[in-house]
């Protein structure tokens, strides 16, 4: 907030003033909360300017202050029937209900900023394009009702215009802010390109391999990076496939999947310690015993959305940390009955599901957003290739924040391609829509398999070529192409749990 002068009441109170005062009749001091003299409140607006706005429609209102807080306190806006005494503030700023105020009073570039307001579906408004500045899309969203931000991609002459703004994501083209006051009167310096993800090595767990032309099930455990799998020797588990992995809480857990020893589901949880690299086994216990579902690290638990029980499923299950248990979020249910899908959390509000396989051995093409906040679902353009048992990873393409798809099996009537799949597609969260990656198709078909991000770059490892042969290579994402690495995984392997974890908390 940019210090206003402090000028006598006198000034503060007057009705006409000349054109090089007008900013003299707006200071750093606050209204007197008086009984009787506070005729409304407003939170959470972005100025004075939209302060003064609220005062304007209401008749018993002569003058507002307005104060400001840091996150994530909102804003507050007070209007009054007087004035007639004020005190110094700190962070608040006051003024009559007319004239207006100009924007080269309140001049405050801290209000607008480099990146775009998340895309949460519940605050969007309006996308409006070709838009071609960013006075322009702020135009729009001071004649648009509820709009208390705009966000500009110059790149794109896309302007989002939202109703909440939660967090700003990067966007080396784009600038969000207020309607208030004129953006032009800012100059907001594009930041440093953001590094992407890294720092992280993958785990895997169980599986199915072959020898011999012979099938069998692993209990092992495998952790490794780029460059070398970690020597730590880990327990050997039962012969265990298709398993829910996450890092929850400063460990591995391994839930649900299919114990061959038992011939049937498990319900049962694990957790890898990483200093010892024992499992030991939790207490808390799935309310369904499932495989194959999504499942997803979520505001620091872990999260399960359907799976194949004695038939696919749409449950949704929820571990609570604090004392290891596992509730059925049944007002949560996916809108499918599915498994072999994949799930990716954005931001810790919304949840994406796309894809998967039905009791009838359907691939789907479908896909799915959850607000977790509201419980509701919202369905979403379909995929161009309906696929199950493939993987997902939030990513930002060529600059472009989504989701990117890859690999996975096709059966049924909604396939183009029945079978293996080589095929990659990217929705992107800009246009709502999905794009086929031509030119980033995978080396060679896969499906069960794995991807993590290691070092900042996507790697898929193991999984299925065809439904004889298994594999233990890889392919990492080199800009737009996959390239081929062989020995990735020390057993080859499908069929099995994976996540990633922080390097720092192992030493290979």
């Amino acid at each position: 907030m940019i210090q206003l002068h402090l000028l006598p009441l006198l000034i503060l109170l007057s009705p006409h003033v000349s054109g090089s005062d007008v900013c003299d009749m707006f200071v750093q001091e606050q209204c007197p909360f008086l009984p009787g003299n506070v005729v409304g409140t407003v939170s959470g607006l972005e100025s004075e300017q939209l302060c003064q706005k609220e005062c304007q429609a209401v008749s018993s209102c002569n003058n507002f202050t307005f104060f400001t807080f840091p996150d994530p306190d909102p804003n507050e806006c007070y209007l009054f029937k007087s004035c007639e005494e004020t005190s110094p503030c700190d962070d608040c700023v006051s003024g009559p209900n007319t004239p207006d105020m100009p924007d080269e009073c309140v001049v405050d570039c801290g209000q607008f900023q480099n990146g775009r307001c998340d895309l949460l579906f519940d605050n969007m408004l309006d996308i409006v394009e070709p838009v071609t500045s960013s006075q322009e899309c702020q135009e729009a969203c001071r004649t648009t009702s509820s709009c208390i931000e705009f966000s500009y991609d110059r790149a794109s002459e896309i302007c989002f215009l939202f109703s909440a703004c939660v967090t700003i994501d990067s966007c080396s083209t784009c600038i969000s802010g207020p309607p208030f006051p004129d953006v032009t009167s800012c100059d907001v310096t594009p930041p440093s390109p953001t590094t992407m993800p890294g720092g992280t090595r993958a785990v895997t767990v169980g599986g199915r391999s072959r020898r011999d032309n012979l099938d069998y099930w692993l209990g092992s455990t495998e952790i490794f990076s780029l460059d070398e799998t970690c020597p730590l020797h880990i327990w050997e588990m039962d012969d265990w496939s298709e398993m829910m992995v996450e890092y929850i809480d400063g460990k591995v857990m391994a839930c649900g999947g299919y114990d061959r020893t038992k011939a049937g589901n498990s319900n049962k949880c694990w957790a890898l310690d990483l200093n010892t690299g024992e499992w030991n086994l939790l207490k808390g216990l799935l309310w369904h015993a499932t495989r194959l579902s999504g499942s997803v690290k979520f505001q620091s638990t872990m999260m399960l959305f359907g799976g194949f029980e004695d038939v696919a499923r749409q449950y949704v299950q929820e571990y609570v940390v604090k004392n290891d248990t596992w509730h059925y979020r049944s007002d949560l249910n996916m809108p499918e009955s599915k498994y072999g899908h994949c799930v990716v959390n954005v931001d810790d509000e919304l949840i994406f599901v796309f894809g998967g396989d039905t009791s009838t051995s359907l691939s789907l093409d479908s896909a799915h957003v959850l607000n977790y906040t509201s419980g509701k679902w919202l369905e979403l353009p379909s995929m161009h290739d309906a696929r199950h048992k493939h993987t997902c990873l939030l990513w930002n393409m060529d600059g472009q924040r989504g989701i990117m798809v890859v690999g996975g099996l096709c059966d049924g009537a909604n396939c183009d391609v029945v079978g293996p799949l080589r095929s990659v597609e990217f929705f992107d969260f800009e246009k709502t829509r999905w794009e086929t990656l031509y030119d980033s198709f995978l080396q060679e078909p896969r499906y069960s398999h794995g991807m993590s991000v290691l070092d900042g770059v996507p790697l898929v490892y193991g999984g299925f070529r065809n439904a004889t042969e298994i594999l233990s290579n890889g392919e990492r994402l080199d800009g737009g192409t996959w390239t081929k690495m062989e020995d990735v995984l020390v057993s080859a392997r499908g069929e099995f749990g994976y996540t990633d974890i922080p390097a720092d908390i192992i030493d290979c």
